[in-house]
């Protein structure tokens, strides 16, 4: 009758050579431990746990920097497009002045030429009048939508930049947003509910629609906040209290502590001293 040899005990290990060595770390797992802990600080124990999680971290923010990364390439392109059309519209907007100029220096040798002739003079200033008011409405006209375009370009510009300022001005992270110029479905679907359920008006409805920008994020304390933003190239009054009023109105709406947040590439010293009790100033540059 054979009977398989007993593995000796901790004090039963001789070590002779080398290779008496190595077999009692196999064949010992409490041998293998202690010597571990005798050569190995606890800091180099616990490195496979921290390589693990390193590792599951970097899956992790890699496809959310993928995807900030489509983003930015997406908003890019639309930047382009929208430069280009901006950049055609105020080559409009310098042909039309000088056509303004052609008029105008026109206007003066008509008058010089009429001083003859009385009722020759009456029908030629008619005739200058009509042209000029057409020309100066058409200059209006151009100016307003050169001007639009801006401001569409700045609150672009000034979607993209808002998780940053979330983050450095207000200490919020994991930003995700509600409504920018180029997408505002969420923001849709939270005031139709919000108005269906009586929780707000239709007419608060319809003004939340038109917020500017709106995010959802994580407090330091790990709560949710939401934040309602205001873009202007220059800051006035008038969009600090639609940021105020918007935001209570998507509070209510939501259940959901809102924070107003005016966005500017300036803002004037006397504004943001009367109004910094009631929302936060974002500074971000106009880039255009």
């Amino acid at each position: 009758m054979t009977t398989e040899p007993t593995t000796p005990s901790m004090g039963q290990i001789r070590l002779e050579t080398a290779q008496d060595f190595i077999d009692a770390l196999q064949q010992r797992p409490q041998f293998q431990e202690t010597v571990l802990r005798h050569l190995l600080t606890a800091e180099l124990l616990s490195l496979p746990e921290q390589f693990k999680q390193l590792a599951k971290d970097f899956l992790e923010h890699r496809e959310e920097f993928l995807e900030l990364r489509n983003q930015f390439i997406e908003h890019r392109k639309e930047f382009i497009e929208h430069r280009k059309e901006f950049l055609e519209l105020r080559n409009q907007f310098i042909e039309h002045r000088k056509e303004f100029i052609t008029y105008a220096r026109r206007t003066d040798e008509r008058l010089n030429a009429l001083e003859a002739g009385q009722e020759d003079l009456r029908q030629g200033q008619q005739e200058l009048r009509t042209d000029l008011d057409s020309l100066k409405a058409t200059v209006v006209q151009i100016g307003g939508t050169v001007s639009r375009l801006d401001g569409a370009n700045y609150e672009n510009q000034a979607a993209d930049y808002a998780p940053r300022r979330l983050r450095t001005v207000l200490g919020l992270s994991q930003p995700i947003a509600i409504a920018t110029p180029r997408e505002r479905t969420a923001l849709h679907a939270i005031a139709d509910q919000a108005a269906v359920s009586g929780v707000i008006s239709d007419d608060e409805a319809d003004d939340l629609l038109l917020t500017d920008i709106a995010f959802a994020a994580t407090g330091p304390g790990g709560e949710k906040i939401q934040v309602i933003a205001e873009a202007s190239i220059t800051a006035q009054a008038r969009d600090c209290d639609r940021a105020v009023r918007r935001a209570g109105i998507m509070g209510r709406a939501t259940g959901t502590p809102t924070i107003p947040v005016v966005i500017s590439a300036e803002a004037p010293d006397e504004l943001v001293q009367a109004r910094q009790h009631e929302v936060t100033f974002f500074n971000i540059p106009n880039n255009d």
